[in-house]
């Protein structure tokens, strides 16, 4: 579970948002390429102005959202059937199709 990451952002027209991804699977300490990447595919998931995107130091921080607790689960799952700590499958998820098909979007803070 230590490579899943939830990072927040507001968007102009959606307001305050917040995602569950493989990110550190990008990096296990620099955010960069991560961030880099859901620029690119944030606006095809309907974030069309995404700004102040940050990596959460902790999952922690996402818990104030709708589904947060849903979405730990899923990726629960996901760390017990598949094989996330092997290397292929880690640069695989680089990709930006694999990064849009990792986005767990959470619900409106609540």
């Amino acid at each position: 579970m230590e490579d899943v990451v939830a990072v927040r952002f507001r968007d102009a027209e959606r307001g305050e948002a917040c995602i569950l991804t493989w990110g550190r699977v990008f990096d296990p300490v620099d955010p960069t390429e991560l961030l880099a990447g859901l620029e690119r595919v944030l606006p095809e998931l309907g974030f069309r102005d995404a700004a102040g995107m940050r990596v959460c130091d902790s999952l922690r921080e996402a818990n104030d959202f709708e589904y947060f607790y849903e979405g730990l689960i899923h990726y629960a799952a996901l760390v017990a059937n598949e094989r996330v700590h092997d290397d292929s499958w880690r640069a695989l998820q680089r990709s930006d199709e694999s990064l849009r098909r990792s986005i767990y979007l959470l619900g409106r803070q609540v």
